[in-house]
């Protein structure tokens, strides 16, 4: 999660939207695996790197707005 919050915090906005695409397709599948990653992109968020929380919070932003279309029954 660090990598691609990193990858984020660099990214132009052509490299921003394959990056985006690729975090809806692999977690926009189960509600789990995106709630997992959300967690794990919440304490990057504190991290006292600016460029790697700056990509922290948009990361986090992505996954808080998918809807996945898997959720536990």
């Amino acid at each position: 999660m660090a990598i691609i919050a990193s990858a984020l915090a660099a990214a132009d906005s052509d490299h921003g939207d394959w990056i985006h695409t690729a975090i809806v397709d692999v977690f926009g599948i189960f509600s789990s695996d995106r709630d997992d990653a959300a967690q794990l992109v919440e304490e990057l968020v504190r991290d006292s790197d600016d460029s790697l929380s700056q990509g922290a919070r948009q990361l986090l932003g992505i996954l808080t707005e998918l809807d996945p279309v898997l959720r536990p029954a």
